[in-house]
């Protein structure tokens, strides 16, 4: 949706409205570590696994809060 590159809020944004009806639910509206949602946590911790797996660029390499596919996350099926 954001050609392979976007802000932290943008991709949030994104997955929130595609994955909407799960995370209304109760579960996942808790507040957890930082007083974040549980949907918004569950995401951090998928972009960082996605990071380990070679499939998202570092911020050193993208920016800050950009959130970026490497060339094998493009390809990612």
């Amino acid at each position: 949706a954001l050609d392979g590159s976007g802000e932290k809020k943008q991709v949030e944004k994104i997955l929130f409205k595609k994955h909407e009806e799960i995370f209304r639910l109760p579960y996942y509206q808790q507040l957890v570590s930082n007083g974040v949602p549980r949907w918004q946590h569950n995401i951090a911790w998928a972009k960082e696994e996605a990071k380990n797996r070679g499939l998202l660029n570092r911020p050193s390499d993208s920016g800050r809060g950009i959130w970026e596919l490497t060339e094998r996350g493009k390809s990612y099926k």
